[in-house]
């Protein structure tokens, strides 16, 4: 675990659709939990679960035990939550909309002298992808496929991604459990271990990835050394980048952490309040849409 860790985040966006998350869940354990949400079609189920899935998963009975089997669950669990009485009232107040859990990518950097080289951790949940179209039709909806639009993959002509938080009505086959619906909020879940070459972690939306390549922002963060920028200066000149490129007119939400050094074992790191987090963010206006999810880690060249 790392002894401590900075970060900030930024969001440039059209309507207030999205949230950025950060909580110490556990401070014996040094968890820290990070989150882009981005929502589709307004910003109700984003809103929501920014301020109810961490809670979720902190009281989640196997959140000390098996911390994916947690964060796999606690996904679920919100679906629920999402079609109850008192869910409805608080959205009601968001004014509407579905959710996206969004698609991160994870870059790290080794130490200055040594190039970082971003390696993607995770697939994008496409509806084109053959497990997922599978699923999608084992469900009874169909996928439909758009050449002259570059390619791009709906469900029914309509949603373009294939598992999200909320979107219940790709979600009605009675016969069917959560994980197998034609949408559904089961994530996958990796994980990788953070040591003293590990630089960073950066997670956005589909906004970004739609103008950048993961190899792009690893060298954009690394031409920034942390001892001269700080996270949110990073964060505001990658957007402002992106804003300048072809395609940068979608939402963007931007979250950078720093792990400083060194890093402790856990065993040490139980012992102190590891994993606290210092940052700031900012806001800007900007184009509209949803977004995109990866881990990366990068190695030595």
């Amino acid at each position: 675990m790392v002894s401590s860790l900075s970060f900030s985040s930024l969001f440039i966006n059209r309507f207030f659709v999205m949230q950025v998350t950060h909580e110490d869940l556990d401070a014996a354990s040094a968890t820290s939990f990070f989150a882009v949400y981005d929502g589709h079609g307004g910003p109700a189920v984003a809103r929501y679960c920014a301020n109810h899935l961490h809670t979720e998963l902190r009281t989640n009975e196997e959140f000390h035990n098996n911390l994916g089997t947690a964060v796999q669950t606690t996904f679920l669990r919100m679906d629920e939550m999402l079609r109850n009485r008192e869910a409805g009232r608080e959205l009601s107040q968001y004014g509407g909309g579905n959710g996206q859990w969004e698609r991160y990518k994870w870059k790290s950097c080794f130490k200055d002298i040594i190039p970082c080289v971003a390696m993607d951790l995770s697939t994008d949940h496409k509806p084109h992808l053959q497990a997922e179209t599978q699923r999608i039709e084992n469900a009874g909806h169909e996928v439909t496929r758009f050449p002259q639009r570059g390619g791009i993959s709906r469900v029914d002509n309509g949603i373009a991604i294939s598992r999200s938080t909320g979107d219940v009505r790709y979600k009605d086959n009675a016969n069917l459990p959560p994980q197998q619906q034609a949408l559904t909020a089961f994530p996958d879940v990796r994980t990788e271990v953070i040591t003293d070459d590990t630089g960073f972690l950066f997670m956005a939306c589909d906004g970004i990835w739609d103008c950048m390549s993961s190899q792009d922002v690893v060298n954009f963060v690394r031409v920034h050394p942390s001892e001269v920028f700080q996270p949110v200066a990073i964060c505001e000149a990658l957007l402002d980048h992106c804003l300048k490129l072809p395609g940068g007119k979608d939402n963007m939400a931007a979250l950078l952490v720093r792990f400083k050094r060194p890093v402790q074992p856990l065993i040490q790191a139980s012992a102190a309040k590891s994993g606290t987090g210092t940052g700031q963010s900012s806001s800007r206006t900007g184009g509209g849409g949803s977004g995109s999810n990866r881990l990366s880690k990068s190695s030595e060249l």
